[in-house]
């Protein structure tokens, strides 16, 4: 009370005793920082990009972040349409690494593997209508081992079958007879050096229909793989037949299997691919002696020396005639 009488509200004050913290708290603290943000930062995470106009069609990436920025793909990537699992791919620090698959838009499987550290690895399949088409074996991303092929339709009748034997990317044998891949050795030993077909020949999942004439054979080539053949009309005529249905091979192994069920080979002729016979091959001589010149290495000639040109001539001079060769291709 005041001196007057009078009752005071007074408000009773409490005095919280300071926060402490032990070292070994604090410690502990520090350490469970440490080791979680780390685990948080870089654990894989999933983002859905939508696309397209149709609903419920998306593609979920699995991203793992990096220690100084940026991400990189690890894990699965699934594209979904309207619902339906259409592809699958399986990364490891944004390389392929795992299952592999591919579906038709009906959900059906299309094509299955698997990856090793971005190379095909295993056996590989190809499915039309839930019938095998293509199995085929992979090592370090080059053909390996069998390769059986039944084309469309065929997979309920084994008898119809082609066996391939593959050998690191190497054609070596057809239903048990040996095979002497040139194509191969044309590649091995760097005689085909085309620059811009570099990336083409062992690139996997070449498929081509091989029953059908030379001359088409050759169209479909050009057409799929812009792969250019000629043909060394001495020995091989445009209608002679190929078979063969190839599927999940490389663009080089099918060329060579479908120049094979044909006893066909091929040749390096004026920087471009020639088919013709065994025959044709050892009798065959370049009668201007154009193929033994060697044109200076990094010269403006040697960068086109091999390159495809169109030019018409008809009863001009040979002077003439190469003067006009000359400015058309500097």
């Amino acid at each position: 009370m005041s001196e007057s009488g009078a009752p005071t509200n007074q408000r009773a004050t409490r005095t919280l005793p300071p926060l402490r913290f032990s070292l070994r708290l604090l410690l502990a603290a520090f350490t469970a920082f440490a080791i979680g943000f780390p685990v948080w930062y870089r654990w894989p995470y999933e983002q859905r990009e939508a696309f397209g106009s149709v609903p419920n069609q998306y593609r979920s990436i699995t991203w793992q972040r990096q220690w100084g920025g940026g991400r990189l793909r690890h894990g699965p990537t699934r594209t979904v349409l309207g619902r339906q699992l259409v592809a699958l791919q399986t990364y490891c620090n944004g390389v392929l690494h795992g299952p592999y698959e591919d579906h038709w838009s009906d959900g059906k499987l299309h094509v299955k593997g698997q990856y090793e550290a971005g190379q095909r690895e295993g056996v590989w399949i190809e499915e039309i209508q839930s019938q095998v088409v293509g199995r085929t074996h992979w090592k370090n991303g080059k053909l390996d081992g069998v390769s059986e092929q039944f084309g469309f339709g065929l997979a309920d009748n084994p008898e119809q079958r082609v066996l391939l034997v593959f050998a690191h990317g190497r054609l070596v044998s057809m239903d048990g007879k040996p095979v002497d891949d040139r194509l191969a050795t044309l590649l091995g030993d760097g005689t085909v050096d085309d620059p811009l077909l570099k990336d083409v020949w062992h690139r996997p999942g070449a498929s081509v229909q091989g029953d059908q004439t030379v001359n088409c054979f050759i169209a479909n080539a050009l057409a799929e793989f812009d792969i250019p053949l000629r043909i060394d009309l001495r020995y091989v005529d445009y209608d002679d037949k190929l078979l063969g249905n190839w599927r999940e091979l490389t663009p080089a192994a099918c060329i060579s299997a479908t120049l094979a069920s044909g006893g066909l080979t091929c040749d390096y002729r004026y920087g471009c691919l020639w088919i013709t016979t065994q025959q044709g091959l050892a009798e065959w001589r370049e009668p201007t002696g154009v193929s033994e010149i060697h044109p200076p290495a990094g010269s403006l000639i040697e960068s086109a020396w091999n390159e495809a040109v169109t030019f018409e001539a008809e009863g001009e001079g040979l002077s003439h005639v190469l003067d006009n060769l000359a400015a058309k291709v500097g």
